[in-house]
C-alpha cells in the first residue's frame, strides 16, 4: 500500500504511525483486548541484584532519619580536587555552568554542597544521604554506584527515651551496618581497617 502523508501531520512518522491513526478512525474501543504470550508460567524478578541493593539500601538509611537528595552527577573542579585528583577526561566538554564542570569523583563533594546550603538558611541539624553514580574514567567499569550519608549536629531534636546528643562516629557506624546488612552482606565477616583515601582526616 501507498501511503501519502499530508505536510501538516509532522508526527506520522512510519507504519506504527499509520496503524495508530486507522485504529484511531476505526475506534478504539472496537479493538479486543488479547493477553500477551507468556514464555514462563513463573514470574522473575524485574530487578538485578544491583537494583534491589540500591533500593534497599535507601530504605534503610530513610528508616534511620536521614534524608534523601538527588544532587547532579558533575561539581565544580574546586570541589571535586578535595575527593581525589579527578582525570581530565573527566571535565566536561559543555558544561551547563560554570561550576559543574566535571563528572563527580565522589558523592561527598555534592553532600557537602547540601550540607552547607542547609547551613545558610539556619538549618543546624543535618542528616543527607544519596546513593548513586561516582566517576573515575569514561569506561563503564569506571562508574559506581554508591552509598554516602551525612550527620551533623543533635541526634535527635526531641525523644522522650533520653537526652538529645550530638552525632558522633558510632552513628555513622550504625548507618554503615544497617546498609551493608540489607545489601546481605555477613557482619560477622566484616573487618575495619585504617586504610583510607588520603582526603581524609588522618586518624579521624
Amino acid at each position: 500500500m501507498s501511503v501519502w502523508v499530508p505536510p501538516w501531520r509532522s508526527d506520522v512518522h512510519g507504519e506504527a504511525d499509520l496503524v495508530e491513526e486507522v485504529t484511531r478512525i476505526y475506534g478504539f474501543n472496537e479493538i479486543p483486548s488479547v493477553a500477551m504470550a507468556n514464555p514462563s508460567p513463573v514470574a522473575r524478578a524485574v530487578l538485578t541484584a544491583g537494583q534491589r541493593r540500591e533500593r534497599d539500601a535507601k530504605r534503610v538509611l530513610a528508616g534511620r532519619g536521614l534524608i534523601e537528595v538527588v544532587t547532579w552527577s558533575f561539581t565544580s573542579t574546586g570541589l571535586a580536587k578535595y575527593f581525589g585528583d579527578p582525570k581530565a577526561e573527566l571535565n566536561l566538554a559543555n558544561p551547563i555552568s560554570s561550576d559543574l564542570n566535571v563528572m563527580r569523583p565522589s558523592l561527598l563533594a555534592n553532600l557537602l554542597g547540601a550540607c552547607g546550603r542547609n547551613f545558610d538558611r539556619g538549618e543546624s541539624q543535618i542528616a543527607l544521604f544519596e546513593v548513586g553514580a561516582v566517576y573515575e574514567g569514561v569506561s563503564p567499569d569506571d562508574q559506581r554506584i554508591v552509598a554516602s550519608g551525612l550527620r551533623h549536629g543533635r541526634n535527635a531534636a526531641r525523644h522522650w527515651a533520653g537526652d538529645e546528643r550530638n552525632v558522633d562516629a558510632f552513628d555513622a557506624k550504625a548507618d554503615v551496618m544497617a546498609v551493608l546488612e540489607a545489601a546481605g552482606t555477613p557482619l560477622e565477616a566484616t573487618q575495619t581497617v585504617a586504610k583510607a583515601p588520603d582526603w581524609y582526616h588522618p586518624g579521624r
